[in-house]
């Protein structure tokens, strides 16, 4: 088990929302680009919907995209995986419901490994249940008609039979279009041919014609993500909101790539820059203005920290600051300690007087 504290080690915040249903956790996943396309994603979500219904359970989405199954990655770096680790550290209940579309969503693995993390997904008191026939697994159920289990590996053994020819005949399709490639071939428009049958392409590629070029919205903004990191030795993290408001020379007089958990919500109808955090269900607003007081509007300190209220939701935080002071200092070494003593131990930091 890898050990958890709270919801904040994770970044899918809407598992955790507070309710009073019982929750059903849609498992939906495609390991091609190829597979990304079509009824893919709306035959799986569709039939979780359907069952969600019935059994009066909350619905809550978990999506692996572009990860494979067959030697068991999307148990250790997919959804899956944290989905695991968040129960078996009590941040999900343990009688949560699983919706798979078949067995071999969860595992294309080799038979022992497969039939071990269904029966870890069971131990934890999860309920599986399969899409496509609707079918209840439980470790009562199982305990009750030990046929379930046998039916069980014979649907895994499949699985991981129909990979491993699939495996030999995707990987014959990509070795090709790579001997392709080594030979001068190209696509008719030019460019490369995609090869869409195994894993993902990058976020910034366009695929959609079968060659891989430049993604029309995507591409320039890896580029100029790039160009920032290079010539002004910025991290992603620092290029942000803030400096096509207030402009590239704003200094806020630390790198953000230290502070990772703040996110740039600047506006340049507002006095100075702004970015928001959450520690749980609670919001924050950290205002930074300018680095010499003249420059400023008003005589407040330089870094300032406001209790914030969300008024959308936890996939698309809506922030507004109450006004309701935490925290201010002048220096920037100040408020990186400040920000980390939140963030690590809360109720020391709002024990903290303006």
């Amino acid at each position: 088990m890898r050990a958890l504290k709270s919801t904040t080690d994770f970044n899918n915040a809407h598992w955790f929302m507070p309710s009073n249903k019982k929750k059903c956790y849609s498992y939906i996943r495609w390991s091609s680009d190829k597979q990304s396309g079509g009824s893919t994603l709306a035959r799986q979500l569709k039939t979780a919907q359907e069952i969600a219904q019935e059994q009066n359970l909350e619905l809550v989405e978990m999506i692996d995209s572009g990860i494979s199954a067959f030697k068991g990655k999307n148990a250790t770096d997919g959804e899956l995986g944290r989905f695991i680790d968040a129960v078996e550290n009590k941040l999900i209940p343990d009688n949560s419901w699983l919706v798979v579309e078949n067995l071999d969503r969860i595992s294309r693995d080799a038979i022992l490994n497969a039939q071990q993390l269904f029966l870890k997904l069971l131990k934890l008191a999860i309920t599986v249940v399969t899409g496509m026939d609707k079918k209840i697994y439980s470790s009562k159920s199982i305990t009750d008609n030990p046929m379930d289990l046998m039916y069980s590996i014979m649907l895994f053994a499949r699985a991981h039979e129909e990979s491993k020819t699939k495996s030999k005949r995707t990987y014959g399709n990509a070795l090709s279009i790579i001997e392709k490639y080594k030979n001068g071939e190209r696509a008719d428009n030019g460019y490369v041919i995609a090869i869409k049958s195994v894993g993902s392409n990058f976020w910034w590629s366009d695929c959609s014609d079968g060659s891989v070029k430049p993604h029309p919205v995507y591409f320039p903004i890896a580029q100029e993500i790039i160009n920032l990191s290079i010539n002004k030795a910025m991290g992603s993290h620092s290029i942000t909101t803030y400096q096509r408001e207030f402009g590239d020379m704003f200094d806020l007089g630390f790198d953000l790539t230290e502070l990772n958990f703040l996110t740039d919500r600047s506006w340049k109808q507002d006095v100075s820059p702004s970015f928001y955090f959450n520690i749980g269900f609670h919001y924050f607003v950290l205002w930074i203005d300018y680095e010499y007081p003249e420059q400023r509007e008003g005589s407040n300190d330089r870094y300032l920290v406001q209790k914030a209220t969300n008024i959308g939701s936890f996939l698309e935080p809506e922030t507004c600051a109450d006004g309701d002071q935490i925290f201010s200092c002048e220096s920037n070494y100040e408020i990186k300690e400040f920000l980390q003593l939140m963030i690590t131990n809360t109720p020391n930091a709002l024990s903290y007087k303006v």
